[in-house]
């Protein structure tokens, strides 16, 4: 990676910087059942309970109890390392409630996140009080997306940049392996391939 004084790079949390797959994983073992990722579990949980009740409960799991299997995605912390070295800033934005719904417990979904964030060494890099935003809406991250004027922006959520206030000028991308329905918006599947996609 080159110089990157002006880069300001928002970056998602959740399915973006962490992987869940191996949550998932300990989850369904628990319950008896076997997956090989999140995307399995979630469709497993409708299939089983088509009112949402039981995808509540595993996610509220995952992102407590469960989020110490979780790990970061394969060159998450090395992207945002490389570029905060090379004069970038860097920003994560999650779409996360403080608490779980009533139904699950209303448990923490913060601290979890913190505590992984600090020992995975994401919070070594940069002061977390200007740079690491929880947001409970999706309306209210894109606004926060705008507030910071950034150059760059990250999500594995399509809905994030389907949204009618979010930004079309910030240099975009969708975490996934499907193919972008926006011109303006790039698909990477990897933060690999994102890295290339910005040198």
């Amino acid at each position: 990676m080159g110089n990157f004084q002006e880069f300001r790079f928002g970056l998602d949390l959740d399915n973006t910087l962490i992987n869940y797959d191996e949550s998932a994983r300990v989850y369904a073992k628990k319950n008896n059942r076997a997956v090989k990722d999140l995307n399995n579990l979630r469709n497993l949980m409708r299939e089983l309970d088509s009112t949402g009740e039981a995808w509540k409960g595993a996610q509220a799991w995952i992102y407590t109890q469960g989020l110490k299997h979780a790990s970061p995605q394969a060159g998450g912390l090395e992207f945002v390392r490389n570029l905060l070295n090379n004069g970038g800033k860097a920003f994560i934005l999650s779409h996360k409630t403080e608490k779980t719904p009533v139904s699950s417990g209303e448990l923490n979904l913060w601290e979890p996140a913190m505590e992984w964030l600090e020992s995975q060494g994401f919070l070594s890099l940069f002061n977390p009080k200007d740079s690491l935003f929880f947001l409970p809406t999706q309306e209210v991250k894109v606004e926060r997306i705008n507030q910071l004027e950034l150059t760059h922006f990250i999500d594995d959520l399509l809905a994030i940049f389907k949204h009618s206030q979010y930004p079309q000028n910030v240099i975009s991308f969708w975490l996934s392996n499907k193919p972008s329905p926006m011109k303006w918006l790039k698909s990477v599947s990897s933060f690999q391939e994102l890295s290339k996609s910005v040198e």
